[in-house]
């Protein structure tokens, strides 16, 4: 009997709190009190703060363990049957309330209908990266044209990361599990190490050949 109860053991998956939405470690877990009607960000979306707002919303959500309903990770249970799907629906429209309430009444409207906090947060995007285009031009001539000149590596680094990071808000990469999406994060990858290659003083001529090999 006590084989033969220590073999199922053996047998069943390990615990994975990542499904257990009463588990504190869980995305699903929904903190006791957490209520859906407070801003995530102490200044809300207007025309001319996306960027800011962006960043500052995901780390919001990172906190609370909700940014893979945001950029794709967590997508919704297909089937009914799913254990899952309540807890699901209900972080959605927890995360879809909390960005309704930390963006300017002028924007809330497009919201109020969304299925999904994912849609929300791609429309969002979309919407301001039209309107910011001249940024994003603005962002890729800095970055092709930015050089160490005078400054540190470290400086010139940081400088060109700042450029990255912003125009990855605007622009970022896809979401998915399949091979395509290693490929495309590897080419990335390699094209910001040029970026960077490019704009070093001539002093670091070797090291740039010896890293290009």
């Amino acid at each position: 009997m006590t084989e033969s109860s220590s073999n199922t053991d053996s047998n069943m998956p390990p615990f994975n709190p990542e499904n257990n939405p009463h588990h504190p470690a869980s995305p699903y877990y929904i903190q006791p009190g957490e209520g859906a009607s407070s801003p995530l960000v102490p200044d809300l979306l207007t025309t001319e703060n996306y960027v800011t707002w962006a960043r500052t919303m995901r780390r919001a959500l990172n906190i609370k363990n909700k940014l893979g309903f945001i950029d794709g990770r967590i997508s919704k249970p297909i089937q009914d049957s799913d254990p899952l799907l309540i807890p699901w629906e209900r972080c959605n429209d927890m995360i879809i309330a909390w960005i309704q309430h930390s963006v300017g009444s002028e924007h809330r409207s497009s919201i109020a209908h969304a299925d999904t906090a994912a849609n929300v947060w791609k429309d969002l995007r979309e919407r301001f990266s039209i309107q910011n285009a001249p940024r994003i031009f603005q962002l890729t001539k800095s970055i092709s044209s930015l050089i160490q000149d005078n400054e540190s590596v470290s400086q010139y680094y940081n400088q060109l990361k700042s450029f990255w990071d912003e125009l990855e808000i605007y622009e970022p990469m896809p979401t998915c599990t399949c091979g395509s999406l290693m490929t495309l994060t590897g080419y990335n990858h390699r094209h910001k190490v040029m970026q960077f290659l490019m704009g070093l003083q001539d002093s670091y001529d070797a090291i740039r050949a010896q890293i290009l090999l």
